[in-house]
Parts: C-alpha cells; structure tokens; sequence
C-alpha cells in the first residue's frame, strides 16, 4: 500500500510538472504569469493513502436475509405460475386423447370443434407461458435492484467512517477484478451490517 500511495505521487507530481510547462508555454510574452495557489490548490496537491476493499456478491447473495426472503418469495411464486400452466397443458392434453379414442365414432363435426378448440387453447396458454416470463423477468430485476440499492445505502453510510477510497465486487460474473487480496475482504461486516440493519419482511 505504501509503494502504491508513492507512485501515485510521482505521478501526481509528473502531471502538475507537465500542466505548468505548457501554462508557461502559452504565454504569449514569454514571461512567467504570476500563479496565486490558494488552499482549494494546494489541498488538491495532497494524495490521500489509497485505501480499497472488495466485497464478494456471492456470499451477500447466499447470507444476506433480506434477499434470501425476497428471492424465495419469488421462487415460490414462480413455481407456482408454472405449475398452473402445466397443470391447464396437461388436461388439455387429456381431453384430446380423450377425442382420439374415440376414432370413428367421433364425427367430422366434433374433430373439427375440438381442432379449433384445441389450437385456440394451445395458442392461449403459449401467450401466458410468455407473459409470465417477461413478468418475473421484470420482477427479477426489480429485486436485484433493490438489493442495489439497499447495498450502496448501507455502504455510503458504512464508509463515513471507514473511508475507502475504492470499493469493488467480486462475484461469479463479477469482472470488476481479476485479483483479489482477502487482507482487503470487507464482505463479513458489510454482511452483518446488512442483516442488522435491513429488516426481513414478513413471509405471505
């Protein structure tokens, strides 16, 4: 951490070597303009130590029980939706073997009705199949949102005192880093921090 506040630094003081050259190279004189650094500029000369920490998403999405609850919530309702639609697909399904045994005492008449009865049912239950799925894609992101949202709240207040310069995520599909430190993991108190502030809500 040291060798790092360092070269930043060095490279603070390159960048400030390089903005007074080509100040001074503008001049149209040739003379040096008289430079008034007031506090606001010196202050911005001062680099802070960096500090940085990481929080692995993986680990909130499995402990943090404010989401365990929102997303059983939501498994439940899916599984639910699916299981009423499969539930309607399958008598469907009965009915029209149903029809078939009958073979030739079914008239022409009947097998006709119950084709376009069918096919009418069938198209039906597709459109919900496909409402649903953009319902709890939606609702899925919504949730993710949330929890977001709820994160950055927590870590905002979190960080007044521990004043982190960068926090990253870690996680599967995460490519915030490609390196990890765990000296640098702060995901247990933002974890426990998290359970104690947010409260669960109450199962339906």
């Amino acid at each position: 951490m040291k060798n790092l506040s360092l070269v930043l630094n060095v490279i603070l003081l390159v960048a400030v070597g390089i903005l007074f050259y080509w100040h001074f190279k503008g001049s149209s004189n040739g003379a040096a303009p008289a430079i008034n650094i007031g506090p606001t500029a010196k202050d911005s000369l001062v680099l802070h130590p960096l500090k940085v920490a990481y929080v692995d998403l993986d680990t909130i999405e499995e402990k943090f029980a404010y989401f365990k609850s929102k997303q059983n919530d939501f498994d439940r309702e899916r599984e639910e939706a699916d299981r009423d639609l499969n539930a309607a697909a399958n008598e469907l399904e009965r009915r029209r073997l149903a029809m078939a045994q009958k073979g030739a005492t079914l008239t022409q008449t009947e097998a006709e009705s119950f084709q376009k009865e069918y096919t009418a049912r069938m198209q039906d239950l597709q459109r919900q199949h496909d409402q649903k799925q953009q319902e709890f894609a939606t609702k899925q992101q919504k949730i993710m949102d949330d929890i977001q949202t709820k994160i950055k709240s927590f870590l905002d207040e979190y960080n007044k005192t521990k004043k982190y310069s960068f926090i990253f995520t870690t996680g599967k599909g995460a490519l915030n880093l490609f390196y990890e430190d765990t000296a640098y993991n702060i995901t247990g108190e933002v974890l426990e921090g998290l359970n104690s502030s947010v409260p669960v809500p109450k199962e339906k």
